[in-house]
């Protein structure tokens, strides 16, 4: 452990409580975050010169800077889009500036920046709610939109991303002890019923899944009792709420990847013009991909092409909401290849070390990945680096903190 002199405490204490406002502002307003990332970012360079804590000792870290460096790379070859491909590049330098922030020897209070995220979440929900309310009741022109989940992306928080931010909050409660008993169920049946309320399929899915995990192997009756509460509120939706019977009915009408009906412009329908999409761009350089300043404008094509004709794909230019066809699009077979190094590396990791928190995160970000290209969003990559990164260190921060 660093020995700290009395005169560097107000750096280290600046340092301790800009990463507070980080965690907190995640989940609020997104030109917040970025202004905290970079004073986190300068404050945390200073420290490591300072105490010559190298970044380099941290092994997972060559994991994330290969991840970026053939970003890179393969962006620099792309001469002809190449400033389109570099604004993805920027995006993704928090593979590397995410990593650079955190210096677990001067971490004081793990469980401040744990309870400040779930607080933070808690504030962007009901000022979700609020202006959703406030919008209703002030106007009678809802702007085309037909689904109260709509409401969500209108006001900022698309539902599956705020779905997977309120899972990844019952994550925390569940593996670190922030709140007595009563507190922490009371949380997680709150977070639940904010997924719930999202009607994002896959959050609802990996929520069951989850808790059906505990449920079994940590014996937790609690968790058992929630997905009853849940499939039972299901058949009610489903039976009174015609947003809610409109996202069964397309799984009911989904009829397979080799189809799609250019007369159904349905969620699950979309999902295979886009898969279809995809497939072909990644067709055209398997192994490198088509790089990011092609990306777009390829699967735009091939939405306009008679086999697919996906005509809201092509004007909302949607990208291939799936990770790891994203991936294989835009970066190829080595781009997939070096993602799962990463993720395999993180996962390896946390099996031998029984890291559980890091397992859970990795899974909600693998199951996010099927219905989302996560890396494409802001909100996706800040939230893939900040807590795979945090539960990589999370076993030792909290010792460290229960010995101060």
């Amino acid at each position: 452990m660093i020995r700290i002199l009395k005169r560097d405490f107000d750096i280290i204490s600046l340092y301790n409580f800009l990463l507070v406002l980080l965690v907190f502002s995640l989940s609020l307003n997104r030109k917040i975050a970025p202004i905290l990332m970079i004073l986190s970012l300068v404050t945390a360079v200073f420290l490591r010169f300072k105490y010559k804590h190298s970044i380099f000792k941290e092994k997972y870290f060559y994991f994330y800077l290969l991840f970026f460096l053939y970003q890179l790379i393969r962006t620099l070859f792309d001469q002809e889009n190449l400033s389109l491909g570099l604004r993805y590049v920027e995006k993704n330098l928090s593979f590397i500036v995410i990593p650079l922030i955190f210096i677990p020897e001067l971490i004081k209070n793990i469980k401040t920046i744990y309870k400040s995220f779930i607080f933070g979440l808690i504030l962007s929900i009901i000022i979700l709610f609020f202006r959703i309310s406030f919008f209703l009741l002030t106007t009678n022109n809802h702007n085309g939109i037909r689904f109260y989940y709509q409401y969500f992306s209108k006001f900022g928080f698309h539902p599956t991303y705020l779905g997977m931010y309120a899972l990844i909050a019952i994550i925390i409660i569940d593996n670190v002890h922030l709140f007595d008993k009563s507190k922490s169920k009371m949380l997680i049946l709150f977070f639940s019923l904010v997924i719930f309320l999202t009607a994002s399929r896959i959050a609802m899915i990996a929520l069951v899944l989850f808790f059906l995990y505990k449920s079994i192997l940590n014996k937790r009756k609690f968790y058992l009792k929630i997905v009853i509460l849940i499939l039972f509120s299901g058949v009610f939706a489903y039976s009174f709420s015609p947003d809610f019977r409109l996202k069964i009915t397309q799984l009911k009408n989904f009829k397979g990847f080799s189809y799609y009906d250019n007369n159904d412009y349905g969620s699950v329908s979309l999902r295979v013009a886009k898969i279809k999409a995809a497939t072909r761009v990644w067709k055209k350089n398997k192994w490198f991909g088509v790089g990011y300043g092609q990306v777009e404008e390829q699967l735009i094509n091939f939405y306009k092409t008679k086999s697919i004709q996906c005509w809201p794909c092509m004007k909302r230019k949607y990208n291939t909401h799936n990770e790891y066809l994203q991936i294989l699009a835009s970066l190829g077979n080595f781009g997939l290849f070096l993602f799962f190094l990463l993720i395999g590396y993180l996962f390896v990791d946390a099996l031998v070390h029984k890291k559980h928190m890091l397992l859970d995160i990795i899974f909600v970000f693998l199951m996010f990945g099927l219905t989302e290209s996560i890396l494409e969003r802001q909100r996706g990559i800040t939230a893939l680096l900040f807590f795979t990164v945090i539960a990589y260190h999370s076993s030792n921060l909290i010792k460290i903190s229960k010995n101060e």
